[in-house]
């Protein structure tokens, strides 16, 4: 039978909602722990992954542009295949990393993007002109560098000194060429890891104790809880 035009596009809805080993995570990672709403960091703790709403197809892109990237690393591990890709030899992708043991809940993982034996931890973000931009005026969210310190703190807790510098790496999907691609790059901190984490700890032991978890406050800027978990 021919499918008709409805059934394609459920089709393809179908195939692009299939769940990836991310999607299946249930407890918090880095980029949750890096979250500055407090509800939503407790959110993710006491109730593991909340309903993203109807804006997942950039986050699926993100995806796709991951498994890309990874697939064209690996073919260059073992052999660069060509000179300009030398720094990718013996490099990591997608390294499972223990973070830390929160008593009570268990213990917490990440996988970084790629981790070279230069000292470099990379992670990719999908991303837009737009936000680019504004990135680039105001300021990298506090969320992305928490994140990759905790990746770097993980590989550290492997072999000490092994991650020194964290680069986040900007990609527009709407971009049309070299410049639409970004790099932001600091300095590996142990005391921005080793605070989230503290941080972390806090939320735990506050909804361990039997606190409610509707008397903490949301983030101004919290666009989950404006649009999915709290509406105003």
């Amino acid at each position: 039978m021919i499918l008709d035009d409805d059934q394609i596009k459920q089709l393809t809805l179908d195939i692009l909602k299939g769940k990836s080993k991310r999607d299946k995570q249930t407890k918090i990672g880095p980029s949750g722990i890096g979250n500055p709403c407090d509800y939503c960091l407790a959110a993710s703790l006491k109730g593991g992954q909340y309903q993203s709403g109807p804006w997942w197809l950039g986050a699926k892109l993100g995806t796709a542009m991951h498994m890309y990237l990874e697939n064209e690393i690996n073919k260059n591990i073992d052999t660069p295949t060509r000179p300009e890709l030398n720094a990718l030899k013996d490099a990591s992708t997608e390294q499972r990393l223990f973070i830390h043991n929160l008593p009570g809940y268990g213990n917490i993982y990440g996988n970084s993007d790629l981790r070279l034996t230069t000292g470099n931890l990379i992670d990719w973000k999908s991303s837009t002109k737009d936000k680019i931009k504004r990135y680039k005026l105001d300021g990298i969210p506090t969320q992305y560098i928490i994140q990759q310190n905790l990746y770097a703190y993980g590989w550290n807790l492997i072999e000490p000194g092994a991650v020194e510098v964290c680069s986040l790496v900007f990609v527009a999907r709407d971009g049309s060429g070299d410049n639409d691609i970004w790099v932001h790059s600091f300095d590996y901190s142990p005391d921005i890891a080793e605070g989230a984490l503290n941080r972390l700890t806090k939320v735990w032991e506050f909804l361990q104790s039997g606190g409610d978890i509707d008397t903490l406050d949301s983030h101004d800027e919290c666009f989950t809880c404006q649009n999915i978990l709290r509406r105003w």
